[in-house]
């Protein structure tokens, strides 16, 4: 099991950079220069892009807070940057009238918003402890 580690380690980092690669030499139904030959204004493709680089950020954050700790953990600001890359694209798909991309994110965006609403709720600041002569 320990022989493991290492190459599904080597892989997490691999794998991403073997489909960017993939990405900018492109195919005929995936690629850079499709993506930005395409008819959709460059702003918005700009909009759309930096949303999902957000989004894929929070799966980032959250591996480096849980090595950090020793253990899975989905810390508040794992929620905030899923909550803002969600709403990016949700901007982004009503621009394109997108109804499968917003359908995939509005409900998304509902659960991030709630958990930082909870998380908020436990952090309570601690109250000073009153010494029995005061």
């Amino acid at each position: 099991m320990a022989q493991a580690q290492p190459l599904v380690s080597g892989g997490a980092y691999l794998f991403p950079l073997l489909m960017l690669g993939w990405f900018v030499a492109g195919n005929q139904h995936f690629s850079l220069q499709g993506m930005l030959n395409s008819r959709i204004p460059g702003g918005w493709l700009l909009l759309g892009a930096v949303g999902q680089v957000v989004f894929l950020l929070r799966f980032v954050y959250q591996w480096i807070y849980s090595e950090r700790k020793g253990e899975s953990v989905l810390p508040l600001n794992f929620w905030v940057v899923s909550l803002v890359g969600s709403v990016l694209i949700l901007v982004y798909a009503v621009l394109r009238v997108d109804a499968v991309l917003i359908l995939g994110n509005v409900f998304g965006t509902v659960v991030y918003a709630r958990n930082i609403v909870l998380l908020r709720k436990e952090v309570k600041p601690v109250q000073p402890v009153k010494s029995p002569t005061q």
